[in-house]
């Protein structure tokens, strides 16, 4: 259930890049990137973004979304932390099968897309520590191991940043 609402989020954010000029990302730089992390494993890349934050209307869930060009590369990154009682500042553990929904938790997705090539990564460990979140900041830390669906090909994010001001 957590995969496939952030899977759909997702495909939303990948939708967008894929109607615009493939010689051209829907951001130009110069940019102040929102997002900086380092992706290994079966990519490996720098990535940055600029992106959306918002929250659900009971203020129980956070939502960042991001799209990017990267060399050639179609690439999405989004969170989900949801939480038990209301959004608050705290260390996040990344969901995996076993997390029930109406617990605090975080999951994340990242789908990187090139000519027939698309993969999308769901996370299963790591953790997102949110520093500020109030009104239209959104400070936090993360790193994180993901997996496709079939658990057959894995990246690591390490030394995450997310800053955003909206």
């Amino acid at each position: 259930m957590i995969k496939k609402y952030l899977l759909n989020i997702l495909i939303l954010s990948i939708t967008f890049i894929s109607g615009c000029n493939q010689k051209e990302s829907p951001i130009q730089p110069p940019y102040e990137p929102e997002i900086i992390a380092y992706i290994s494993g079966e990519v490996d890349l720098k990535y940055e973004a600029q992106g959306w934050v918002t929250q659900s209307l009971d203020k129980k869930s956070l939502f960042f979304s991001s799209i990017a060009k990267i060399n050639q590369y179609k690439c999405g990154l989004a969170f989900l932390v949801n939480f038990k009682d209301s959004i608050q500042t705290g260390t996040y553990v990344f969901a995996n099968s076993n997390t029930k929904p109406d617990t605090t938790y975080a999951v994340a997705a990242f789908e990187i897309e090139k000519d027939d090539f698309k993969i999308t990564f769901f996370s299963h460990s790591g953790l997102i520590q949110i520093k500020d979140v109030s009104g239209t900041k959104f400070f936090a830390d993360f790193q994180f191991s993901a997996s496709d669906n079939d658990s057959l090909k894995y990246i690591t994010v390490k030394n995450g940043i997310l800053q955003a001001l909206h």
